[in-house]
């Protein structure tokens, strides 16, 4: 009977190879199950129905042509003075006084 012996550095490149493959099968798995709905629909394509027809849509501009819209009167809101910033906004501010007694 004869006696084999492996030597470490075959062991190391048995165990990283065995590693990596682990590691590839783990993220070839993961692919698959984020990407399921994708891969599901390049085997199963939907099918559309026909019935999905786009309605045809008709809008009547006579109302907006009739004399109760152009006698409305125009609604306009007066804001009055806005209240405006500074006059040179990069100026520095003032020193603040400091009023505490001591």
């Amino acid at each position: 009977m004869a006696i084999i012996f492996v030597s470490p550095k075959r062991r190391q490149r048995i165990a990283m190879l065995s590693a990596m493959g682990v590691l590839a099968l783990a993220m070839a798995g993961v692919a698959v199950f984020a990407f399921y709905p994708e891969l599901k629909a390049l085997i199963y394509p939907v099918q559309t129905p026909e019935v999905a027809v786009m309605p045809e849509i008709k809008i009547n501009f006579s109302i907006v042509d009739s004399d109760r819209v152009k006698n409305l009167d125009p609604f306009v809101l007066d804001a009055g003075e806005v209240p405006s910033g500074r006059e040179n906004p990069f100026a520095a501010f003032p020193k603040a006084t400091n009023n505490v007694k001591k």
